[in-house]
């Protein structure tokens, strides 16, 4: 059965892959077509991608994407489009994805009067992608190589998610195998440095390039190449500025700060050790830092010149007593303060009584980013993907679908990565772990 015929079969309401609820199609490419469907196991819409049949036939390639995508589930944070499952049964292969509500940055550009942002518009949603960046490579030494405006998705509360993060990029490498297309390299040609077009090892540096040619696109309506043969452009050619593009498609607006300039400038090198070597180094040279998880444009001006003469003596004099007073209340809690006993095993019932802000059995809700989750025994015995069993009694299973870092340090290694410690999976249910208070450092 090909991919057109497994499409024709598919109907709103169907339940596929035991556990899944088609609910309607929300894509479709060379790569396979996207439903948005509700997971009958987790409670929740994710967005269910089916693989082409030519793929799913191959043994040898379905195990090396299954590969790939079980590293991509590893990948927890909040600006980042999080692979839930790796899924296949007799009729399909699909993978489970979460399902973003929001138009992609491509979409919002087009809706734009001119058809292009301006840098000030553009600020928040890069210092979340750089960080996202940052993460990926950094932490989970994961590459992209499909960087671009179709692939960045902004939530309804205005977070920017970076979707198909290694799963793009696996898929169009296995596809091409398995067609023999000669020549052929993973990732958007547009938006592609010269090693990626080579087809030489991901590199981070790789990124920082699509980075570049995205922004570029974004402030200008095309990317860096787009007319006649590009190949030989990205291989030799210098791009155009950003100001000298907006020129020439005589693109209204602001002038494009000098900073996003040069640093997009930077980005679009050829040789890789020319570029921002970190995605933390294209948000500095931007002039982007984030705070407490809210991203600020901080100004060439702010950067240089102090508040603190503006302010009335008066108010200075307030402020100084108001820290006084809360470092009293602090030293007399830190004095007064009982500590908590070390519980060396955990039982379900302790984990209900022991931290009750982070592991009450039952819903939970994040405080801060009001995701839903749930945190349970498990209802019957269950084995995962790596033949670990766990247990009703003793074993506990943490579901929340859109981690926080640190919300989970209770759970957490020197990295402060979210891992349940002592026996750990991701599994289609969520984090499943024995836990001791220990072993988490209690």
């Amino acid at each position: 059965m090909d991919l057109d015929e497994t499409v024709k079969i598919m109907v709103p309401g169907q339940v596929v892959l035991d556990r899944f609820k088609l609910v309607k199609r929300i894509g479709r490419g060379g790569m396979g077509v996207v439903w948005l469907a509700r997971d009958q196991t987790l409670n929740l819409n994710v967005a269910l991608k089916f693989l082409p049949e030519t793929l799913r036939s191959d043994p040898a390639s379905l195990n090396h994407l299954k590969y790939e995508a079980r590293k991509s589930i590893r990948l927890t944070h909040p600006n980042i489009v999080r692979i839930h499952d790796f899924i296949e049964a007799p009729e399909a292969a699909g993978i489970a994805m979460e399902y973003i509500d929001g138009p992609t940055l491509a979409q919002l550009r087009s809706e734009k009067p001119d058809k292009v942002f301006q840098a000030d518009e553009l600020a928040g949603w890069t210092a979340q992608l750089c960080e996202a960046l940052t993460y990926a490579h950094l932490d989970a030494k994961l590459v992209h190589r499909d960087l671009k405006p179709g692939n960045l998705m902004v939530t309804k509360g205005d977070r920017l998610k970076v979707a198909d993060f290694g799963i793009s990029r696996s898929l169009s490498d296995t596809m091409a195998n398995l067609t023999r297309e000669q020549g052929y390299v993973a990732g958007t040609l547009a938006y592609m440095g010269p090693q990626q077009l080579y087809g030489e090892k991901a590199d981070p540096r790789d990124d920082i390039y699509s980075l570049g040619a995205t922004l570029f696109d974004l402030l200008t309506g095309k990317p860096p190449f787009f007319s006649g043969d590009i190949t030989p452009q990205i291989e030799a050619k210098e791009p155009p500025t950003v100001t000298e593009r907006r020129r020439e498609f005589k693109t209204p607006g602001a002038p494009v700060p000098p900073e996003w300039e040069t640093t997009i400038s930077a980005c679009l090198n050829k040789d890789p050790a020319k570029r921002p070597q970190t995605a933390a180094e294209v948000a500095a040279r931007l002039r982007l830092s984030a705070t407490t998880g809210n991203y600020v444009v901080v100004s060439h001006s702010a950067s240089k010149k102090s508040r603190w003469p503006n302010l009335a003596p008066w108010a200075l004099m307030v402020g100084l007593v108001a820290v006084t007073v809360w470092l009293a209340v602090f030293v007399f809690n830190l004095l007064t303060a009982k500590p908590e006993p070390v519980l060396s095993q955990t039982s379900p019932d302790e984990v209900q009584t022991s931290r009750p802000e982070l592991h009450t059995l039952g819903a939970y809700t994040d405080p801060i980013t009001g995701q839903t989750g749930v945190v349970a025994p498990p209802s019957a015995p269950f084995t995962n993907s790596l033949g670990m069993t766990f247990l009703p009694v003793g074993d506990v299973l943490v579901s929340v679908f859109e981690t926080r870092i640190s919300e989970y340090r209770a759970f957490s290694d020197a990295t402060e990565r979210p891992v349940l410690k002592n026996a750990v999976d991701y599994g289609p249910d969520g984090w499943r772990g024995r836990i001791s208070w220990a072993d988490v450092g209690y």
